[in-house]
């Protein structure tokens, strides 16, 4: 029975530099950027780690071998000796590592792939481990996500409040405590966004548009296209559904897949059919993911080095 292909190299192939790269003029918005940088690397690493311990496991085995030999046929080395030859192999062996090429990389990343698809084969139960890892990596891209994007607004408005505090409501919506403005030193210059941070409500996709809406309501065209990419109503859906509903597709999973003509999963019944993940689904989801988070970014940036 030939093993199932789960593309575990296919996840580990994300790329760094798509986010990592990323910079900004608004001084405000430099810490965002850098919490977003941190939990991306976090998501990306979880695979990366899974996908290199094989190979890293053989690499050291065969380094041991060299230094059991080697002690074999010098029997007459002292233990001082011995010691020291034991640690210029354990840092060769480093070296080899880093030295790696990423053609190297490449082609290990893919043998790794291969023996894990044979480890599931062979022990079925490791199939939820892998289900785990796949998951958190929708979860962690989600939560990185949704933190950058609360984030954003918030540093936005701290840094522009003339043109971007207004936000509607009543009179009563709009009063301060006393609390609030002592915890602010009675300063809200630089603190209006952290203030009204909680107009944004739950967090959800559609809260997170609409303080956007809000906030940033004229000149804001590239703002409102990075904020509709589809990618963010997937990346929440099958977070949602992985989450909440056990794997399970829902009726509103199967809207956005119907709304957003998610052709992965079009074939799936609500209520019946459990979401099943791969490398290469989880690669898309992240990477499309990325793009659209570094487009808002650009973007918001943008409004306020021109406003």
């Amino acid at each position: 029975m030939e093993a199932k292909d789960y593309k575990f190299a296919n996840a580990a192939a994300i790329d760094r530099t798509a986010y990592r790269s990323l910079k900004v003029a608004t001084a405000g918005l430099a810490p965002v950027v850098e919490a977003f940088v941190e939990n991306m690397n976090r998501v990306v690493s979880v695979v990366e780690f899974v996908m290199d311990s094989p190979e890293f496991a053989a690499d050291f085995a065969r380094h041991r071998a060299m230094l059991s030999a080697t002690i074999e046929n010098n029997v007459f080395l002292s233990g001082e000796q011995l010691a020291t030859f034991s640690v210029e192999v354990t840092k060769r062996f480093i070296q080899d590592e880093h030295s790696k090429e990423e053609a190297d990389l490449t082609r290990t990343r893919n043998e790794a792939s291969n023996i894990l698809n044979l480890w599931v084969q062979v022990r079925p139960s490791l199939k939820s481990g892998i289900d785990g890892i796949f998951g958190a990596m929708i979860t962690g891209t989600w939560t990185a996500f949704e933190v950058m994007a609360t984030d954003l607004w918030e540093q936005a408005i701290n840094c522009h409040p003339a043109g971007l505090a207004h936000l509607p409501g009543t009179d009563k919506d709009k009063q301060v405590s006393l609390t609030k403005l002592q915890k602010f030193g009675y300063d809200l210059r630089a603190s209006m966004g952290t203030l009204l941070k909680d107009k944004l409500g739950p967090r959800g996709l559609a809260d997170i548009r609409n303080g956007y809406r809000l906030a940033f309501d004229h000149d804001c065209a590239t703002i409102e296209q990075a904020l509709k990419n589809s990618a963010f109503d997937q990346l929440q859906a099958i977070r949602n559904v992985l989450v909440h509903r056990a794997g399970i597709a829902d009726e509103k999973f199967r809207g956005v897949v119907s709304t957003t003509a998610w052709t992965t999963f079009e074939l799936l019944e609500p209520g019946k059919d459990r979401i099943v993940l791969n490398g290469e689904i989880v690669q898309d989801i992240v990477r499309r993911s990325i793009e659209a988070s570094t487009n808002l970014i650009r973007a918001v940036d943008a409004w306020l080095s021109t406003h």
